[in-house]
């Protein structure tokens, strides 16, 4: 073959490859443009919730009071309340244990698991049991239904004990909680660890109630919030206690009382549910829940002026004006024996007392449409 016929034989395979090619990315991009075009012709139709449970009860929150009309202003990045949220999620049926005849072994076993050995205990009900420890002075609050207790000792006491930076460490904190939380629970924590969170903060004792401390050498106790999350639709929601940070699972610990039977201060009110057996429920659209909200439905979880201390009792405030900062979807895992997990919107932002103060702003709002409730 001739130099020049070589020439144009590999000039023609270049262009036969080169028009190969364009027609490749043109039917790629055809079919693409076709693809998203007959979805927008003709939209997948949503998946009908399933409703399973019937009409679900509101959550039974109590609302912080205020005075005065709260003029309300969305303050997000956007300017705008957000977009692309769920129609629908699921609602979860709670797993209430069933009462055996050793109930009253298991009960006596936990009581002396927690350090309350060879005490005598009262009845509060039938399923509320209470003991009582002398040294260290404490209680503990036992539901023998749930297995949820509550242990809370005399702080003034407890204060002649510990020093200033007898708090330890986060890191060791949170190691130490969740190990007590799953070795005397319902919840295998090992199988589900991904799905607990953990907040940290630190606590001194001022006389005899607890106050915020700045830092951990300052402290007495460290705090250790416990939190549980689920994922649907491969987003991940936060399930939050009635008073929002003020978890349904924390622990108070100190230098020398890291084991059980030593526990200091705690509080499980954690109810397990089966997060593969949830049935769907349709949610009130964000400009609907934006409306009640501003009609002034919403519960208020948390109003912190700059510099209070959250420990401290609410005092009524006079809101002026509150700019919304963020909204999301979450949970609600309600106190006493609630029924359902159920999920709710969380507005956050920043209020303006009359006298201008300013502070953190959490209020709750059911997320189920009104047509699912009662």
């Amino acid at each position: 073959m001739k130099l020049a016929d070589a020439s144009r034989l590999f000039k023609k395979t270049i262009l036969i490859f080169v028009a190969l090619m364009v027609l490749y990315f043109i039917i790629k991009f055809t079919f693409a443009a076709g693809t998203v075009l007959f979805k927008v012709l003709f939209p997948p139709k949503a998946a009908v919730p399933t409703v399973q449970f019937g009409l679900i009860p509101l959550p039974n929150i109590e609302s912080l009071k205020t005075e005065g009309t709260i003029k309300y202003e969305v303050d997000t990045i956007s300017g705008r309340l957000p977009s692309g949220l769920p129609s629908q999620m699921p609602v979860f049926k709670v797993i209430v244990p069933k009462q055996d005849i050793l109930v009253e072994q298991k009960a006596k076993q936990t009581a002396e698991y927690f350090g309350f050995k060879n005490s005598a205990y009262t009845q509060l009900s039938n399923i509320e049991w209470k003991w009582q420890s002398l040294v260290p002075q404490r209680t503990l609050n036992l539901n023998i239904l749930s297995f949820n207790y509550e242990i809370d000792p005399n702080l003034a006491q407890i204060n002649l004990y510990l020093r200033r930076g007898d708090a330890i460490n986060p890191e060791q904190a949170k190691s130490t909680a969740l190990g007590i939380f799953a070795n005397h629970s319902f919840v295998n924590i090992k199988k589900d660890a991904e799905n607990f969170t953990t907040e940290v903060s630190f606590a001194r004792i001022n006389q005899e109630v607890l106050e915020e401390a700045p830092s951990l050498s300052e402290a007495q106790l460290t705090r250790v919030d416990i939190f549980k999350t689920l994922t649907y639709a491969e987003t991940e929601f936060n399930i939050y206690g009635t008073k929002y940070n003020n978890s349904y699972i924390n622990y108070f610990l100190a230098k020398g009382y890291l084991v059980p039977n030593k526990l200091l201060k705690a509080n499980v009110n954690y109810w397990s549910f089966d997060s593969e057996q949830g049935s769907t429920y349709p949610l009130k659209n964000i400009n609907t829940a934006w409306q009640e909200l501003v009609s002034g439905n919403g519960t208020i979880v948390k109003l912190v002026e700059e510099g209070e201390d959250s420990y401290k009792s609410y005092i009524m405030k006079n809101i002026r004006s509150v700019k919304i900062k963020s909204i999301e979807l979450a949970y609600i895992m309600e106190d006493g024996v609630p029924k359902f997990i159920q999920p709710i919107y969380i507005f956050k932002g920043r209020f303006e007392t009359e006298s201008g103060q300013l502070g953190e702003y959490v209020s709750y709002l059911p997320a189920l449409d009104s047509n699912v409730v009662k």
